[in-house]
């Protein structure tokens, strides 16, 4: 950059200085510095001071040792601070300023694409940071001082469950959490004592627990859990040897893990419903493909989120919630609930039933099923013979529902989440992926079904569709 040019009588150009920073291999910086010109505007001499590990080296620049893509072609004098001439350059002073710009564009670039990678590598960081913070319930202690509350670290620390917290290290956690947008820090003096620290409104949507149902807390321990991590230092081995990540960590799929392991399966059950409360209110916004169904059975329902947001809009549904019998053993109570397991039904039942089985063995009989997010867990194979359990549950023209991701088949998503589920599906899934709208068809039409209607959801949901079949 061009930082100061003044002309005296004929042409006389006082110092030119052009600044900016080189990266070279060895990481030194370099600054050039421009001698006077003389009246023909064309004659210069360049000198690089070359700055490494505290040395000052002088290099001379001339015509035929120029700049070029940041790196250094002078001759330099091993005397620190002593200058070789050179021979003048034939360069302009337009031409000059032209590749110093040139050279500080690259630099400028060099440096935001480095940053950008180191983003990248770090970008664990925030997650897990404010995991530490939704542990400490940092979110929930400010919250419940008052809607816009901000309260000071010794404030927090006092509601902490320890009598001697690390003020030092609690200080950095939320001042980096502060520059992620999660808390607003405020100061007002000099003494460190007086910072305080809020919510922002992001965060009260998010992040608070305590009377919020679209709360992502319960995604983020899941997500951010030891268990559920490992899978993903596994990933590269799922191409070298079409494995299941899960399995490769912790011997046993993620199904089986749950089942021996209650508080991995709790954590995962309520991230589950956490998404489908978000989810079902697209759904009953969009799709009224609930009002004459009689009978309504969910597959994979998990804690039975989804039927109780169908059957509040439909009351006159009765609601069959299916799933492992050691994730329906954990659903909450709802007024009109029981809780059974296959093979065994009672002769009358209330508004929803918690049902324990297998998908792969046999589906409660009713006149609808519910299937969202379960067949994207599975291989081909697995869900066509979920779909044939369905096939057999279901009274001719009976009602399939699937609210699953569509992917576009000749297109490139836009943004990194969008295919965030799919490589979830490699992490965590037995051989699960996101299929295109032909795939999803062929594989109900493979198990005896019509699709009648797919339609699409607006907004977080716009990716997921609502796939209607009929039993033929």
């Amino acid at each position: 950059m061009v930082k100061n040019a003044t002309s005296n009588n004929r042409g006389n150009v006082n110092a030119l200085k052009l600044k900016f920073v080189l990266f070279m291999e060895e990481r030194s910086k370099a600054k050039i510095i421009e001698e006077p010109i003389d009246d023909t505007g064309k004659s210069m001499d360049f000198i690089i001071e070359q700055r490494n590990a505290g040395n000052s080296k002088a290099v001379n620049v001339t015509s035929s040792n120029r700049i070029d893509a940041g790196i250094n072609h002078g001759k330099s004098n091993d005397n620190n601070g002593e200058i070789l001439k050179g021979k003048p350059s034939s360069m302009t002073v337009g031409e000059v300023a032209e590749q110093a710009n040139e050279s500080n564009n690259s630099a400028s670039n060099f440096e935001s694409e480095m940053e950008h990678a180191l983003e990248v590598i770090f970008s664990f960081v925030p997650t897990l940071v404010l995991k530490s913070a939704i542990l400490l319930n940092i979110p929930d202690i400010i919250a419940s001082a008052g809607a816009n509350a901000s309260l000071s670290l010794d404030e927090i620390a006092a509601k902490l469950p320890t009598e001697s917290p690390n003020l030092h290290h609690l200080s950095r956690i939320l001042t980096y959490l502060s520059i992620k947008g999660i808390f607003v820090q405020t100061q007002t003096s000099n003494n460190p004592s007086d910072i305080r620290y809020g919510l922002t409104d992001f965060a009260k949507r998010f992040y608070v627990r305590k009377n919020n149902p679209v709360s992502l807390v319960p995604l983020l321990l899941m997500q951010a859990h030891p268990v559920l991590m490992a899978p993903w230092h596994h990933l590269h081995e799922c191409v070298l040897q079409d494995c299941n990540a899960f399995e490769k960590a912790h011997g046993k799929d993620l199904w089986a893990y749950e089942k021996d392991d209650p508080a991995v399966n709790d954590v995962f059950n309520n991230s589950m419903s956490t998404l489908t409360v978000l989810a079902m209110g697209q759904i009953l916004s969009c799709y009224d493909g609930f009002k004459e169904v009689k009978t309504l059975v969910d597959v994979g329902g998990g804690k039975g989120t989804a039927l109780a947001h169908i059957v509040k809009a439909y009351p006159h549904i009765h609601g069959i919630n299916f799933d492992l019998p050691h994730v329906v053993q954990t659903a909450p109570s709802i007024p009109g609930t029981s809780t059974l397991f296959l093979p065994y039904f009672p002769k009358t039942v209330d508004q929803i039933e918690n049902v324990g089985g297998s998908m792969f063995d046999s589906i409660p009989i009713a006149d609808a099923i519910f299937l969202k997010n379960v067949l994207i867990d599975w291989d081909e194979e697995s869900c066509l013979q979920i779909l044939g359990n369905c096939h057999k549950a279901l009274p001719e023209n009976g009602r399939l529902i699937v609210a699953e991701n569509v992917t576009v088949e000749s297109s490139r998503p836009n943004k990194s989440i969008e295919m965030v589920a799919d490589l979830v599906m490699i992490a965590l899934a037995n051989g699960g992926k996101e299929r295109n709208e032909q795939e999803w068809k062929r594989l109900l039409q493979m198990s005896g079904f019509s699709v009648i209607k797919m339609m699409g959801l607006p907004g977080l949901f716009s990716k997921m569709k609502i796939i209607e079949a009929i039993k033929v």
